[in-house]
């Protein structure tokens, strides 16, 4: 029994992942879409520290951010 749940903990992992994946390709698909890609790059140049899957999400969600709280 014990076994089973820790395979449903995954595969709800797998899920989540997949899904916040797919969330980034469509959001870079816009961007690309859009031609907002030369302000995306501008854009980067504020989150140094920030992957580029974090970028993504970031900007499509408040494309004129400066800051992100921590």
């Amino acid at each position: 029994m014990y076994h089973k749940r820790n395979y449903n903990k995954n595969n709800n992992s797998q899920k989540k992942t997949k899904e916040i994946f797919d969330k980034i390709v469509e959001n870079l698909q816009t961007i690309v879409n859009n031609g907002d890609y030369e302000k995306f790059l501008k854009f980067q140049k504020n989150f140094r520290d920030y992957s580029f899957n974090n970028l993504i999400l970031i900007f499509s969600q408040f494309p004129d951010a400066t800051k992100v709280a921590r």
